[in-house]
């Protein structure tokens, strides 16, 4: 399987070194203007659709290989994959380029994971399916050895967030494969495997970077009839006390211990869009997503739909623990003006021009 993006940004048209003071003016507008590229409204398989809105290259937009499968019918499948299944620690981007990136590989990883998933849902022998997963394992396992020496080449800020994002893009998808067909994986990847034979680091990172996300969870038991996690990964959601729909009261960040930044500039976000006060602290609105009992909830100064969706894109972009009555957690966090409560009829409100501008807010968590 040829993974186009991965390739063209260590050694192609996207590589680090390759960036201008007019691709990064360019960047800046088209990500004003194309918010489809960072969330794309027709789902995650059209996405090159807004990208080459952005980079038209030809390397990118080559067969992958998978092509020949996808085109057999009927499929047994109607599920689609439209969000991270494997949640991986990153830095936040900080500039427009480095946002570039961060959108570009999220989106594209999750894009990969959908794609393989329809082709393998194809109807296709089993030795074809094998055939796909080995061909898929290896094509990203082979491109850990390029990243690796592009890494020990980097010299430059843009390029050590660039390869540290694709690092871990890399391993999201290598991950997701591995959970989404158990029964193609004779030895599934440990974390060994993933930072000593793969990344060649000298130690395991401690805590692991990675999760399975509530949406992972959700789509692995839909899949599989349970959920595939690894013993290192039980052992992380217990230590972390992680909590499960199911009686989930409050909001809850899933990167709340290890990234309190992003909840930074979500909060520096929503100031913009004026939909919370400039006065708000990160201290009061890191407690609404600690998962915890809010005592002082915060005035909402945007309109209901602003609301309704900042939490709906919290959400179904898997940036929280999805609460098991969200518009009752809402009205319990947030408050309108005068004091009063949200209510339930929040749910019918239709969105508004901010919609865009709030969805990639999100997107940056």
């Amino acid at each position: 399987m040829n993974l186009n993006i991965y390739n063209s940004i260590l050694r192609g048209a996207l590589r680090p070194s390759m960036i201008t003071q007019e691709i990064e003016k360019n960047y800046k507008e088209k990500l004003r203007t194309i918010s489809g590229f960072t969330l794309p409204q027709t789902g995650i398989s059209t996405f090159h659709n807004y990208l080459i809105e952005i980079v038209d290259h030809n390397e990118l937009y080559i067969e992958d290989g998978l092509e020949i499968f996808l085109n057999q019918k009927p499929s047994k499948t109607e599920l689609n994959i439209e969000n991270p299944i494997i949640s991986y620690t990153l830095e936040n981007p900080l500039s427009t380029t480095k946002r570039f990136y961060h959108i570009l590989l999220a989106n594209e990883t999750t894009r990969l994971s959908n794609r393989i998933y329809q082709a393998m849902n194809m109807s296709i022998s089993d030795i074809i399916k094998n055939g796909i997963i080995n061909t898929t394992l290896r094509s990203i396992k082979a491109t850990f050895t390029d990243l690796v020496d592009a890494k020990s080449n980097a010299n430059d800020d843009l390029s050590t967030f660039v390869y540290s994002q694709l690092e871990g893009s890399l391993l999201r998808l290598l991950l997701e494969v591995e959970r989404l067909f158990p029964e193609y994986i004779t030895n599934s990847t440990d974390e060994f495997q993933l930072y000593g034979e793969l990344l060649h680091y000298d130690s395991i990172p401690d805590p692991l970077p990675y999760s399975v996300t509530d949406y992972g969870h959700t789509i692995l038991a839909n899949i599989n009839g349970n959920t595939p996690i690894a013993k290192f990964e039980e052992s992380k959601s217990s230590q972390s006390g992680s909590t499960k729909k199911s009686g989930v009261e409050w909001l809850r960040y899933i990167n709340f211990d290890t990234n309190v930044e992003g909840l930074k500039d979500l909060l520096s976000s929503l100031k913009v869009l004026k939909c919370v006060a400039d006065n708000v602290g990160i201290v009061e609105f890191k407690k609404l997503f600690s998962g915890e009992a809010v005592e002082n909830p915060i005035i909402w100064t945007g309109s209901k739909g602003d609301l309704k969706t900042l939490i709906l894109e919290l959400i179904s972009q898997g940036k929280v623990v999805e609460p098991s009555y969200k518009w009752k957690t809402m009205s319990k966090i947030f408050i309108q003006s005068d004091g009063s409560p949200f209510d339930n009829s929040i749910k019918n409100i239709p969105p508004t021009v901010k919609k865009p501008k709030i969805v990639a807010a999100v997107s940056a968590l």
